[in-house]
């Protein structure tokens, strides 16, 4: 629950799939370190298989949902560019999770 809230507080829209896929992928990463990480080979393969979809739609869908929040919510007010996915997935593990 603190998750969705803290996405939703960021600007990030809870309807579009790359949400859930971003939590899933923080549920995903909290348990395994984060920096070791190949977040195509793990993490999109992971929620891809879940899903039942590929895991280039995964990532389309991820950073669909970071742009979203970059360029209409408060995603600005913590980087001064647009995060990779990557970037974006462990930060938010880190500081929320």
């Amino acid at each position: 629950m603190k998750k969705e809230i803290k996405l939703k507080n960021l600007g990030f829209p809870s309807h579009i799939r790359g949400f859930n896929y971003i939590l899933i992928a923080c549920d995903y990463i909290k348990n395994i370190n984060p920096y070791k990480m190949s977040v195509t080979k793990e993490v999109y393969k992971y929620i891809a298989k879940k899903d039942g979809v590929t895991e280039t739609q995964v990532e389309r869908c991820i950073r669909f949902a970071i742009e979203k929040a970059y360029t209409f919510g408060r995603l600005k007010e913590y980087y001064n560019k647009r995060p990779t996915n990557k970037q974006f997935l462990i930060d938010f593990v880190k500081k929320y999770i």
